[in-house]
Formats: structure tokens, sequence, C-alpha cells
């Protein structure tokens, strides 16, 4: 019988070709630094462990706590209106947003937010959301819990974040909600628009009209507003503070940016930011404290609540005094 040939001998030239190549690396010997690293990596595992085991366990009870409040917020409409006062508490959940200033009227800030909630849903067909009449009950019951629970201001930042919540824990019926999907990640996608033109770009094109003229101005105050604006913002919230004693936030900023672009002010005019704080009293954002004399003077001539002889005597008597353009709040009158 004839003895089988071993295949891993070698005897020839022709038998290194049937072998199968050794991977050197595989078998290369760890080094000293390599071994230093490995040991540093499983320490640095080891001491993080625990902190992200108990971030996991966070995460998934805030997930449950969240998934308990859908199941109110889902429920029929029907049922919903039967429920009392301490269920709607019970089931409010915190999602993180800001809130209300405490020296805000609450009849202007649920006017603006009544406002604001308006025109939040005018513009959901835009992003491919359509809500019926139960629905927008449904999305404005979760914005008066939120308001009347938790305090939160309504703005379009905060009412999409609360719509974006009861859309993922799938709280609307099928009868309230209809979604057009491709419009939908259309919007969220977001092709990048185009940018705007540059100082220098409408410099160029310049004609000497008077719309050359307006759009040249425009693109040199944004150019200014984007680069020193932060600078000037801090100056104006520094003498807010001085002379009203009030601090301003992040949303008081954002709201006055908002209201700087939709009046089209300029950010370098003193007068913009006096129109801004004025704006600010007007939406609920900032007490009336925050007025000067000269301008509750002028706010209540505007409502007919003095006449025009009282204007004028009162406006003597505080420019002798030398406190016409000071705060109200030293004034000898009320």
């Amino acid at each position: 019988m004839r003895k089988r040939r071993n295949p891993n001998r070698i005897v020839n030239i022709f038998d290194l070709n049937r072998l199968k190549p050794t991977n050197i690396e595989a078998t290369k010997p760890e080094t000293a630094k390599d071994f230093y690293a490995r040991l540093e990596r499983e320490e640095k595992e080891r001491q993080e462990r625990p902190l992200r085991e108990a971030q996991d366990k966070l995460t998934a009870t805030i997930r449950q706590i969240h998934s308990d409040a859908a199941s109110f917020w889902a429920l029929p409409l029907e049922t919903m209106r039967r429920a009392d006062g301490d269920a709607f508490t019970a089931s409010y959940v915190s999602l993180g947003l800001p809130t209300a200033p405490e020296t805000a009227d609450p009849k202007i800030v649920a006017r603006a937010g009544r406002r604001e909630f308006d025109n939040f849903v005018a513009s959901l067909p835009g992003r491919g959301y359509t809500l019926s009449q139960d629905g927008i009950l449904r999305f404005g019951s979760m914005c008066q819990c939120q308001c009347a629970v938790g305090g939160v201001w309504l703005a379009p930042t905060t009412l999409r974040r609360i719509f974006d919540w009861l859309v993922q824990f799938s709280c609307f019926n099928p009868d309230e909600l209809v979604v057009d999907t491709q419009t939908v990640e259309a919007a969220r996608q977001g092709e990048q628009p185009e940018p705007e033109p540059t100082f220098d770009d409408w410099l160029t094109r310049y004609d000497g009209s008077r719309d050359a003229d307006k759009k040249l101005r425009h693109a040199l105050d944004r150019e200014v507003y984007s680069g020193e604006f932060g600078e000037m913002f801090r100056k104006w919230r520094d003498s807010v503070r001085d002379n009203f004693h009030v601090s301003l936030q992040t949303h008081h900023f954002d709201t006055v940016s908002r209201f700087f672009r939709e009046r089209n002010l300029s950010p370098l005019r003193p007068d913009s930011f006096d129109a801004a704080r004025r704006h600010l009293v007007n939406v609920g954002l900032l007490p009336e404290t925050c007025l000067t004399c000269r301008e509750v003077l002028e706010a209540q001539l505007r409502r007919a609540e003095i006449s025009n002889k009282q204007f004028l005597q009162r406006c003597h008597a505080l420019n002798l005094e030398g406190k016409l353009d000071a705060p109200r709040s030293n004034a000898s009158w009320s």
C-alpha cells in the first residue's frame, strides 16, 4: 500500500507554492508601548463602566416616564375631557423648555402664546403635517399643560419641541394627523439655501438706483450685525441691568433678534434697542418698571388715559426734576 504524502512536507520548490502564507502581523509580539496602551484603555473602560451603566439606567427611566405620560396624551379626546386637573398634572413631563420670567404679566404671556400657537399650526403644512380640529385640540391641551404646570414660555422652538414629542410617541390618532412623508423628509434634510450676497457683491452690482441703495445698506447692516451685535448686546444688557435692575436672559436676546429682523431695525442705532426694550415690555417678557417716565406718559396719552394738558404738565414737572427720561420707578407718581 502506497504511503500517503504529508501535504506540509517540503520536498521541492513546487511544494512551497502549495503552502498557505503565514500572517506575520498576527504573530507579531506585543510591544511594551502597545501593552501599556492596552492597560490604560482597559483601566479607563473599567472606571467609566459604572457611570455608563448609571447613564443607561437614567435614560431608560426617563424613557419610561415619557412613555407613561404619552399613554395619557394618546387617550381619546372624550376621555381626556372627563379627566380632572390632577390627571393633567400627573401627566406633565418636563421637556427642558424655557420658562416665562416671573415678572411677566400672565395675560400678556397668554395672549402672545396664543398668537405663536396659531402661527405654528398654520406653518405645519409646510413641514408636511396637517392637523384636524381634534388634533389641534390635543396639541393645544398639551401646550396648556406645559404652561400651567411647568410655566413654559410658548415660542416657535418650544412649540416645535412639544409637537415633535407628540409625534414621536404616536399620541395623535390616525384621523387627527396626516403626514406627507416626502415633504417631511425634504423639510428635515433642508436643502442649504444659497448664501445671501455680501456687501462687496452688492457693491459690484451697484447701479445707483434706490433699490440698490437699500440692498447695499441692508448688506452692510447684516455684516456689522453678525460681527459686532454680540458686543453691542452686552453693552445694552449692562445698561438695562444698571438702570432698570433687570437681568436679561437668552430668551430675551432671541426675541430681540427676531424683533430686529421683522421690523428691519439696525442694531447700530441706540433707538433700536429702546424700541426692543419697549417691545419686551409689551409682550410681557419685562416688567413695566423697565419703561422710562416719558414712555409711560406717551403710552397713557395714546390710550386716552390722560389729556394733552395733563401730559404736558407732567412732562414739564418731571423735566424740571431731571426725571423725564429716568426709569418710572424714580417718579413720584404711579
